[in-house]
């Protein structure tokens, strides 16, 4: 049996990976037109693939799950990702995200998920420490829609809605430390974004710039000890192409906090995106500045090396 399961994970990778590898040439032949931000230009036909998710990370340990993709090159168009992933730490999640191209100004994603990932807790600020790990059991569920209206070839702006639903629960009927309140919050904003990267899926030159400001009112969350706050956040990205094809790029964000938000709006630093290496929620306060650069080689359509 176990043999038989190892085979049907790995016949199963060999499809996924050949379905990648169709995506990735595709998305790199998204580049910027005049006439189309999104312009496809060679292909034409519509692209679905189904993949396998396998995979392992300290947090949540091993996970599978699958993901189907569809995406069509004309305009106006539409890109969407559902995924369902389980692991080992007894989490499971379901994601669905949707973005709409269209040769008009004004465009927007929207993505949605729910699920039961348990969370790592250490502690607030920068002064916690690894051995205080506890882990949380949560159920969350939220949604974030985001609207673009393309003042330019390259600057857009538009606002956004965040809804945030965090509930903990009791392990084996004992009381877990109470990150917070069981909530179910809204939080609006407004976003600026500069994007002059060459492409919007595999960039080699350009840059992205992106400011957003978020206000969440008490009088929109069901957890009454919730305070008005707002928010404000920069993401600023470069990117260039280097000697032997390499791609050396650059980031520098960072997010204020006019007050104390709750746990489930606060920053968090760790995981996969900033501050990698450690575990996701590492560090969490209302205020963070990363700063992370790397080099980027492509080996070939399937494989990428980073440093």
């Amino acid at each position: 049996k176990t043999l038989f399961v190892i085979f049907f994970i790995f016949s199963l990778s060999l499809c996924g990976i050949s379905a990648f590898a169709e995506i990735t040439e595709i998305s790199e032949n998204y580049r910027i037109e005049e006439s189309s931000r999104y312009n496809l230009i060679k292909e034409k036909e519509c692209t679905k693939v189904i993949s396998p998710i396998i995979g392992f990370n300290p947090t949540d340990r091993f996970i599978l799950g699958g993901a189907y993709v569809f995406c069509t090159p004309e305009e106006p168009g539409y890109y969407l990702c559902t995924q369902f992933i389980g692991s080992t730490n007894k989490g499971l999640t379901l994601s669905l995200d949707y973005q709409k191209l269209s040769r008009t100004p004004l465009t927007y994603e929207i993505s949605s998920g729910i699920s039961n990932f348990p969370v790592f807790y250490y502690g607030l600020g920068n002064n916690t420490k690894l051995e205080d790990e506890t882990q949380i059991e949560v159920s969350r569920y939220f949604l974030e829609t985001r609207f673009y209206y393309k003042n330019t070839r390259y600057f857009s702006y538009g606002p956004f809605f965040d809804l945030e639903s965090w509930k903990e629960k009791n392990v084996n009927g004992n009381p877990q430390i109470n990150t917070s309140d069981d909530e179910t919050t809204f939080g609006l904003g407004f976003n600026t974004v500069l994007d002059k990267r060459d492409n919007i899926f595999s960039t080699h030159n350009g840059k992205y710039i992106r400011f957003a400001l978020k206000y969440i009112p008490q009088k929109l969350s069901s957890n009454p000890n919730v305070t008005n706050c707002l928010q404000s956040e920069m993401d600023m990205r470069y990117f260039r192409l280097i000697l032997f094809k390499n791609v050396f790029a650059f980031k520098l964000s960072g997010g204020y906090s006019d007050s104390d938000p709750s746990f489930p709006f606060m920053y968090k630093l760790g995981g996969d995106n900033r501050l990698r290496g450690y575990t996701f929620g590492r560090f969490v306060g209302s205020e963070y500045y990363s700063l992370q650069g790397e080099i980027r080689r492509r080996l070939d359509k399937i494989t990428s090396m980073v440093i």
